[in-house]
Formats: C-alpha cells, sequence, structure tokens
C-alpha cells in the first residue's frame, strides 16, 4: 500500500478511535520509510507525550515519555520527530531507579 493510502487509513482509524491501529500502521510507515518525516510526525502527534519531571535546565537537556504504551517511548525534547527509545516497562523502572540512585554517569 502507499504512503499516502496508508496515512488515510491513519487518519479514518484516528476518526473512529482506533488510535491502537492507527499507531501501529504508523509505526510500519515509519520502518518502510525511514527518511520520509511524515509516518514520523504522525507518530509524534498520535502518542501522548510529557516532559520527564527529572527534566530540565537552563540547556535544554530534555526527555519526553509517552504514556499509555505496552513500552514506554522516550524521546529528545529538542527533536520531537526525531527518533525514539522504547524501552520495556520494567526496563525503564530500573533506568529510572538507577539514574535516581546515581548509578549513572554522563
Amino acid at each position: 500500500m502507499a504512503l499516502n493510502d496508508t496515512l488515510a487509513r491513519v487518519d479514518a482509524d484516528l476518526a473512529a478511535g482506533r488510535i491502537p491501529v492507527a499507531r501501529q500502521r504508523l509505526r510500519g510507515l515509519v520502518s518502510s520509510y525511514p527518511h520520509e518525516p511524515a509516518p514520523r510526525r504522525r507518530l509524534a502527534e498520535v502518542y501522548r507525550w510529557r516532559k520527564s519531571s527529572y527534566s530540565g535546565g537552563a540547556n535544554g537537556d530534555c526527555l519526553e515519555v509517552a504514556d499509555g504504551q505496552a513500552t514506554v517511548p522516550v524521546r529528545d525534547s529538542k527533536t520531537p520527530t526525531g527518533p525514539a527509545l522504547a524501552f520495556s516497562p520494567q526496563g525503564w523502572t530500573q533506568f529510572v531507579s538507577a539514574v535516581k540512585d546515581g548509578e549513572l554517569s554522563a
């Protein structure tokens, strides 16, 4: 299926409230068209991103996390249409604990 046809199906899925299906289609498009910005941008719009409570500072080093997913997507707030890392919920919990406990260094 062509890119524009699949994006139209994503729009129909979203209009019908089938958000998980829309996300799945968009992830497929991102994988199939890695250099095309439209699927990445649309996927970023579909997730509900929030700034991490541990982000901040004057230099703009901020992470955003998307809630309500089977995995925990994390991205750099300076490039919202760029790639995101996907952690398992357990992996994310362990990562946050390690950061809080000072077990990781830059």
